[in-house]
């Protein structure tokens, strides 16, 4: 795995034993420890076969995962607030693509389930599949192309927006959330989308949720183009409770909107 010697984590230890026919296969199990830490695989390799390979079980437990992503050259804004792991699936490994299903636990403290390929691409980890989640906050997202809040944490940064952004990954996702939560905005409920991250941005499609009690669905682009801020976008909120909407206002009823 690439590593950046940062210095945010202690050591980590390896232990590995296989038995068998290192050509047509072996019966292997794999623990690596470390600071608060522990991953681990049982399962079948075939180290000398034309190409490695593996297939088998694995899992991931971390008080705090962050800082051994970091070095991994894959942080996200909000890891200096910790990022707890608890995860399982069943692996496949072909020597190109790591192909992880059956998932299923805790990431960030929400519940979430769905199968992922993951595979290096230009350098830059790509992540395909569906995720099942029980909460997702997209200010993370927002963070990674313009940067986070000021100091005190009230409103954004003076700061230009960076002149160009990577994020940690890139790929295509279909995503359901319980809950679905946009700064500023009510909570979206029931939501489905897909979502297509690139080095520069996110465009989301086939939204569809609840929000203030109304049915959404909608479509959006949000990127960072040479410290442009650039979002589009297109929605429908049809039968949503106005009191909702406009709690400031003093309105009550239904509200259709569109954009």
């Amino acid at each position: 795995l690439p590593a950046l010697p940062l210095g945010l984590t202690g050591p980590g230890r390896i232990l590995l034993t296989a038995d068998g026919d290192p050509f047509t296969g072996m019966q292997a199990q794999a623990k690596l420890t470390g600071d608060d830490l522990a991953a681990g695989f049982d399962g079948q390799i075939s180290p000398l076969a034309p190409g490695f390979s593996a297939k088998g079980k694995t899992d991931v437990h971390a008080v705090d995962l962050s800082p051994w992503l970091t070095t991994m050259s894959m942080a996200m804004p909000g890891f200096g607030d910790g990022f707890p792991a608890d995860l399982s699936a069943s692996a496949a490994f072909d020597g190109s693509a790591l192909a992880l299903s059956e998932l299923t636990g805790t990431l960030g403290g929400s519940a979430v389930s769905g199968a992922v390929t993951l595979r290096g691409k230009g350098g830059q980890l790509q992540a395909d599949g569906a995720l099942d989640l029980d909460v997702l906050d997209t200010g993370w997202l927002t963070e990674a192309l313009y940067g986070g809040r000021n100091a005190q944490g009230e409103g954004w940064s003076d700061a230009a927006f960076a002149q160009s952004v990577r994020l940690p990954f890139t790929g295509k996702l279909a995503v359901t959330a319980q809950k679905l939560l946009f700064a500023g905005l009510p909570e979206i409920s029931d939501a489905g989308f897909e979502v297509r991250l690139g080095d520069d941005g996110a465009a989301v499609s086939g939204l569809k949720g609840a929000m203030a009690g109304g049915a959404l669905t909608g479509l959006g682009d949000i990127r960072n183009s040479g410290a442009s801020g650039i979002l589009t976008t297109q929605f429908a909120l049809k039968g949503a409770d106005a009191a909702v909407l406009y709690p400031a206002a003093g309105v009550s009823g239904k509200a259709d909107l569109a954009a």
